[in-house]
């Protein structure tokens, strides 16, 4: 199972257990893959690029705070 479908999974179960936390960040980390794969190398992602849009996320959330 990929990344991006773990985490599309984690939204199901989020909601399922109606935990609002969990399902807005992981809606957070689903916008940014989504920015990703939209981009010019879209044709040509790898689970590292994931991972690296995924750090990317957790850096902008942490400066935030």
């Amino acid at each position: 199972m990929t990344l991006a479908e773990q985490i599309n999974e984690g939204i199901k179960e989020a909601m399922k257990a109606k935990d609002a936390d969990r399902l807005r960040a992981l809606r957070g980390i689903k916008s940014a893959f989504m920015l990703l794969q939209t981009s010019d190398k879209a044709s040509s992602l790898s689970e590292d690029d994931y991972i690296k849009s995924l750090q990317k996320y957790i850096h902008n959330i942490e400066s935030i705070k």
